[in-house]
Order: C-alpha cells, then sequence, then structure tokens
C-alpha cells in the first residue's frame, strides 16, 4: 500500500506565499485526461482567485501552476473547443488573462479566442449579469495584448456592474445562504477587474464567513470537504468586500490551517489547490503593499 502524503500544511496561514506553495505542491499531477473538462473548470475557479491578488504581487514563473495552464492553452483540442461552444469562454478567459498578466505571451494563444469572437458566438449566446461581467473583465483585459472586441458588442465592466446586484442596495436574495455563491462570484470578476465594490458587501460576506467557519467546526458535519471548500470560498469573499475585518480573515486563515493539518486524503484531487488559491488571495488583503495610496503604484515579486 502507497502511504499518504501529508496534509499540506502552510507553514505560515497568513501569508501569500506559503498558500501559493500548497497550490503549487498539491495541483493534481495528471490532467485533462478522463476528467477533462472538470480539470479545465476547477483550474479555472483558481485562476479566477488569483485574478484577485493585488496588481502589485507578480507570479513566478517555473511553476507547477505555470506548466499546467500552459498544458491546457497549447492543447490542440483547445481552439476547436472554443469555436463549437461559446461558454467554453468561461474556463478559457480566466486562465487566459492570469497568463497575459504575469508571464510573457503564447505565440498565437489568442487566436481561439479572437476567431469566436469573429464568429459572433459570444453575442448568440445569453449570458447571466454575473457571467457576463467575468467575460466583459476578461476580455477587456485581454484588448491589451491584441484582443479585438469590435464585434464582440460587449459592454465595458463598469456598466455591466452596475446593472448587476454590486450596482444597487442589498437584494434581499443575498441573504439566502443558497444563492451567496452569485455574490461571491461577482465580487471576484469585480475586483479582477480593479473594480468598486457596495458597501453593504463587508456584513454580507462577513455573516456568510462566520457561518461557513461554525460548519467547518461542527463536529458532526457531514460533507467535511465541501465545508473546508466553503470556508475559503467565504473567505476570499469577505477579503474582497468593501472593507473588510482583518481580525476575522486570520481567524478563517489559521482555522483552515489548522484544519488541514489533521486532514486525510481527500477524494476530490481538486479540494486543496482551490482553497490554497482562495486563501492566498484573500491573505493578500492583509499585506498591504503600501501604508497607503495606490496599490497600483507598488511592486512586490512572490
Amino acid at each position: 500500500m502507497t502511504a499518504l502524503l501529508p496534509p499540506p500544511v502552510p507553514a505560515a496561514p497568513l501569508e501569500t506565499q506559503a498558500w501559493l506553495t500548497v497550490l503549487n505542491d498539491t495541483l493534481p499531477r495528471q490532467v485533462f485526461g478522463p476528467e477533462a473538462s472538470r480539470d479545465v473548470q476547477q483550474l479555472a475557479t483558481i485562476c479566477r482567485s488569483l485574478l484577485c491578488l493585488p496588481a502589485g504581487l507578480a507570479l513566478p514563473g517555473d511553476t507547477r501552476l505555470q506548466r499546467v495552464m500552459g498544458a491546457l492553452l497549447r492543447h490542440p483540442l483547445w481552439e476547436d473547443l472554443l469555436l463549437t461552444n461559446a461558454e467554453w469562454l468561461h474556463p478559457a478567459l480566466p486562465a487566459l488573462h492570469l497568463w497575459h498578466r504575469h508571464w510573457a505571451a503564447l505565440p498565437g494563444v489568442l487566436r481561439p479566442v479572437q476567431r469566436t469572437l469573429d464568429a459572433q458566438l459570444l453575442t448568440r449566446a445569453e449570458w447571466t449579469p454575473m457571467h457576463l461581467l467575468d467575460l466583459s473583465v476578461h476580455l477587456h483585459a485581454l484588448q491589451a495584448d491584441g484582443l479585438n472586441l469590435s464585434r464582440a458588442a460587449l459592454p465595458v465592466p463598469a456598466d455591466v456592474a452596475q446593472t448587476s446586484a454590486l450596482g444597487t442596495s442589498a437584494p434581499t436574495w443575498l441573504w439566502c445562504y443558497e444563492k451567496v455563491s452569485v455574490l461571491n462570484y461577482l465580487l471576484r470578476a469585480a475586483r479582477s477587474g480593479g473594480l468598486g465594490v457596495p458597501t453593504w458587501s463587508t456584513g454580507v460576506t462577513a455573516a456568510n464567513l462566520i457561518h461557513a467557519l461554525r460548519g467547518l467546526q461542527a463536529p458532526d458535519t457531514a460533507d467535511r470537504e465541501g465545508a473546508l471548500r466553503a470556508a475559503a470560498d467565504h473567505a476570499l469573499a469577505h477579503a474582497l468586500s468593501a472593507a473588510p475585518s482583518s481580525p476575522l480573515l486570520r481567524r478563517a486563515l489559521q482555522l483552515v490551517a489548522d484544519t488541514l493539518a489533521a486532514w486525510p486524503d481527500p477524494q476530490d484531487r481538486w479540494l486543496w489547490p482551490v482553497v490554497a488559491a482562495n486563501l492566498g488571495a484573500a491573505a493578500s488583503q492583509l499585506e498591504p503593499l503600501v501604508p497607503s495610496g495606490d496599490p497600483q503604484d507598488a511592486r512586490r515579486s512572490l
């Protein structure tokens, strides 16, 4: 019998670099095989979280994450997927956006997206507000690398955000716990595009995070892996809110780290990488690049 690897406990739970190390150490070794569709979706989830890192933080090259993303973007079936189903833009664009933000451009890597846009597959599909904001943020960011949106008829991210739940007073449905994933998705999309978020997001996300942490600590929780994912997801959402609580975020980061220390081998091979990406981005909000002013003015490499 093969011995189980020790749990990937971060050396310093309050530091971004510690969680990025866990992310790279736990990414699946075999991807884009029989479970290719899920692999692509989970990688997109990781990319969306890492796009919320402060602009001055640079991801290092020659890592497991970079190699996995490169394998996806160079995959021979990638262009065919984009041309036959516009919904594949969702997992494609976060990966492209993250790659172009941190590493040297791959020749021709935007060609499949450009052909998808030119074929007007985007405008033929129907998108929910949260997905439209996600698309708009990534596509407009990729214009700097040569993507042409002239045939996409896509509104700018700020306009899309204004027509979503982020542009109004807190809708009552946000307090329904089954629907909070919509808010979390919107916050990721907005922050990855450098947009502001409403002040009410702080209270809603704090309540959601406290609820998730209680679920993680409950001894009778049936779905332990689901509880861990929820805690990490809500920690990032609160970190991206208008005025996150540093003590609450520190408590969440430490609690998840303590939970990992006693964690058996997970059934979901993407559990640890997704959790680590969320908490790495959350921890970055505790590490301001400058004491005050615009974080765009600072530069720091991880």
